[in-house]
């Protein structure tokens, strides 16, 4: 059973994404915000990285918390969509609301070009993968960026939500290598991290990386609460505005523990979720902190 707290931020988080900014009732993030009060004034207000926009669902939730947001997408009609909504350009130009319109790119291949696979009729989905195309994707040419270079390019971001399919792992892999012995500049890491897990072949990866990156705690969350069906099935749209990923940081529930985070050595035997993922009972995001 949810504590009261997470079954709270679980409505909340719900309530809060309709296609108008909403006005914060409750700030959820108020620990990594380090107010409760109002938001924040821009030249204050932490930034955080959305890695994977779609159509900006998760986006919304983070600016009415209090942050700035820099929304990374690779599918050019998701950002032209969410321009469309009345309360964006006005962030845009403001200076709160960040859209760059980019693929993400392995360690190395930053600066290039990529191809996608773009849905018409579902903006909020791309993918890397030729597969894609025999089920109607388009291809797009693309400029890609590696995610350490976003972290050089907009700063320090306490928080970096990944969601990007197969690419994922290339962000994790740049990050992790940004930190190596040999880079005479590495960039500071993200307090937070999110990540889906597109593929059960990639845990261990993940877990190395992290491990490489210095993230001591984790908790892997479930998505179908902030995802349901309507939103798998081709119906994300103004009348289905949710489609999230839910809340971060202290605020993010594990599966088992609630709030609480676990020890990242703990991840190697917590495989319940990883088989709960294979066996299409639901999907996954893993949530990373470390300690400054």
């Amino acid at each position: 059973m949810k504590s009261a707290v997470a079954q709270v931020a679980y409505n909340f988080y719900i309530l809060g994404l309709p296609y108008h900014l909403p006005d914060p009732v409750l700030h959820l993030q108020a620990s990594e915000t380090s107010t409760s009060s109002s938001l924040q004034a821009l030249e204050d207000a932490p930034l955080v990285i959305d890695i994977g926009m779609g159509l900006g669902a998760d986006s919304r939730y983070y600016l009415s918390q209090g942050f700035r947001v820099v929304a990374v997408e690779a599918n050019r009609k998701a950002i032209e969509v969410a321009m469309t909504i009345d309360w964006v350009q006005p962030l845009v130009l403001e200076g709160r609301l960040t859209f760059l319109h980019a693929a993400i790119a392995g360690v190395g291949k930053g600066g290039s070009r990529s191809t996608i696979f773009a849905f018409e009729e579902r903006p909020e989905q791309s993918n890397a993968q030729p597969w894609v195309e025999d089920f109607g994707g388009k291809a797009e040419s693309v400029r890609t960026v590696e995610c350490a270079d976003l972290l050089r390019v907009f700063g320090y971001a306490v928080y970096m939500k990944i969601d990007v399919e197969s690419s994922t792992i290339d962000c994790l892999e740049s990050l992790a290598e940004s930190q190596s012995e040999g880079n005479r500049s590495p960039v500071p890491l993200p307090k937070f991290l999110s990540m889906e897990l597109e593929a059960a072949s990639l845990f261990e990866r993940f877990y190395e990386n992290l491990q490489r990156m210095g993230y001591l705690f984790y908790k892997a969350c479930r998505q179908y609460i902030y995802s349901p069906a309507p939103c798998e099935q081709g119906r994300y749209s103004r009348e289905v505005p949710g489609c999230g990923s839910g809340p971060f940081g202290t605020a993010a529930v594990d599966y088992q523990q609630g709030l609480r985070w676990k020890g990242l050595s703990e991840l190697p035997s917590d495989r319940r979720w990883v088989e709960e993922f294979e066996s299409g009972l639901d999907w996954f995001d893993l949530h990373a902190m470390r300690v400054a």
